[in-house]
């Protein structure tokens, strides 16, 4: 199978599938799984975390094919362009959020602590569905620009990206399903979500596909971005649930992420 073929189907495994498993688990634990949603989350941030720092950024800056300081400097530059990119679209998220009347960009967290406010929580769900289509699109570009590179490294960050989706898929059904939504109509948006990550793995392909440096860019960008969504997202809802960090939970996430990047 041509490899550009074969990493649109596994971004479209780990965008869908990922988010689509966190729909139905959503759906059904909405109101009832705060500790367990805590502990998913800060293991799946963890994972992300391990992921760019252990295998993206070091790949990235083997791609740039300068000498080590200098391709170094490129590829933080490129990380920080990602990061500056996904909080540009968050702060667009969080106003869009603020003119709906929600005082944040949503997540599990806003739905527990409003209780019964139905309309609240189905525009939660719905501001939360823009973010997580919006966070895809760098996550998609991860997989297609590493897999350009290397297959086994496309499809290595394609299963980490997939158990991030499973929280960032609770993150949309709960507060939907939690509004009122049908479970299933719930779930299906989840998965919806989800359909970006292909869009960015076509992205990533595109730009994998015009050198080296290209793919560097698109790795240390993409890492970037999941760096930030890690510490600005993912990390403050599990604590927000939990009431503290759930350190025993990140850490086994990036022993994963370790296991993930030097036994696979």
């Amino acid at each position: 199978m041509d490899v550009s073929y074969f990493l649109l189907i596994i971004s479209l495994a780990a965008g869908v599938v990922g988010t689509g498993i966190g729909g139905l688990l959503g759906a059904m634990v909405v109101d009832k799984g705060e500790k367990l949603t805590g502990h998913m989350l800060a293991f799946a941030g963890a994972v992300m975390l391990g992921s760019a720092s252990f295998e993206m950024l070091p790949e990235a800056i083997e791609c740039f094919g300068a000498p080590r300081r200098e391709s170094a400097l490129m590829a933080i530059g490129a990380m920080l362009a990602g990061a500056a990119m996904i909080g540009v679209l968050g702060k667009v998220v969080e106003f869009v959020g603020k003119k709906q009347g929600i005082n944040k960009s949503g997540g599990l967290a806003l739905v527990l602590a409003e209780g019964t406010d139905k309309k609240r929580m189905l525009r939660a769900g719905a501001i939360m569905l823009f973010a997580i289509a919006l966070h895809n699109l760098p996550e998609g570009m991860a997989i297609g620009g590493a897999g350009m590179h290397e297959r086994a490294l496309g499809v290595t960050v394609a299963i980490v990206i997939a158990v991030h989706n499973v929280p960032e898929g609770m993150a949309i059904s709960a507060p939907l399903a939690g509004g009122g939504m049908k479970a299933w109509k719930a779930i299906g948006l989840a998965c919806l979500a989800g359909l970006a990550t292909v869009l960015g793995a076509a992205i990533g392909l595109a730009v994998g596909g015009l050198g080296s440096a290209a793919t560097g860019v698109c790795l240390g960008a993409a890492a970037g971005a999941m760096i930030y969504v890690t510490f600005w997202d993912v990390f403050p809802e599990a604590c927000a649930l939990l009431g503290k960090f759930p350190a025993a939970s990140a850490f086994a996430g990036m022993a994963c992420a370790a296991c993930f990047v030097f036994f696979c």
